[in-house]
């Protein structure tokens, strides 16, 4: 057999449905951290948009991570979604509602990981690979609060 775990999500529904959502908020950010960046302006601009484009990049290797365990280890069908996106029309308004996005963020992939511990005993081939992945998205978006938080001052 090809696939690891299982090939029906009907074992762990909601973990699916969380994983899923969780991308379709990875795709969100993508666009918004990339949209931000464009109307940034003024003499600090170019670090700002810098930081930007580079947590955007990151929220795009989540998708692609999001998408291999969905698929790959989950046997389901990855979102093709995109989540709730949040404009703002000033620097200090940007670097907030990202700071925000970013914490709300981490507390949907705490409550993803706790899923996942619920279906530990059904996932003994890909647990532990799941795991590890969530946690080092989580770790990741960690760091993008740090980031935000020093920009903003």
């Amino acid at each position: 057999m090809a696939m690891i775990g299982m090939t029906k999500t009907t074992g762990y529904p909601q973990l699916v449905a969380m994983m899923n959502n969780a991308l379709e908020n990875e795709h969100a950010a993508y666009v918004q951290y990339l949209s931000h960046a464009k109307i940034v302006k003024g003499i600090n601009a170019k670090p700002i948009i810098s930081r930007l484009k580079g947590i955007a990049g990151d929220h795009r290797r989540h998708q692609k991570k999001l998408r291999h365990l969905i698929g790959d280890y989950l046997g389901a069908v990855p979102s093709m979604k995109m989540g709730k996106t949040y404009e703002a029309d000033s620097i200090d308004k940007i670097l907030t509602t990202n700071l925000k996005f970013e914490k709300d963020t981490i507390d949907y992939y705490m409550k993803a990981l706790a899923e996942l511990n619920k279906e530990k005993n059904n996932l003994p081939y890909c647990y532990l690979k799941i795991n590890f992945a969530l946690e080092r998205i989580i770790r990741r978006d960690q760091s993008h609060i740090s980031h935000l938080k020093k920009l903003l001052g």
